[in-house]
């Protein structure tokens, strides 16, 4: 494996990472009721993968109504996040 090859992969590691911990503080917020930060973080997600997040609410035909129904559809997102990076950089999740 060469040097950039290698870099790919731990940067992709390091992404993958930052998607699972937005998916557990997602589903803390949730659990915990805190709608108001909840929602805060629902948005930093949308700026983050702006261009994923509005292929993923295309492709869902009803928009969530609140802001739990919003946590749900974050968290779907966030899956089929992880499970599209990791396929795309052949990593297997079970590894992180």
């Amino acid at each position: 494996m060469t040097e950039q090859e290698m870099e790919k992969l731990a940067k992709g590691k390091d992404e993958l990472l930052k998607i699972l911990d937005d998916y557990k503080k997602t589903k803390d917020l949730l659990n915990e009721q805190k709608w108001d930060e909840l929602q805060s973080h629902i948005s930093k997600i949308k700026v983050e993968h702006f261009m994923e997040a509005c292929i993923h609410n295309s492709t869902h035909p009803n928009s969530p109504r609140t802001v739990e129904e919003n946590a749900r559809n974050c968290l779907l997102f966030l899956e089929n996040l992880l499970v599209e990076k990791a396929g795309y950089l052949g990593i297997d999740l079970r590894q992180l």
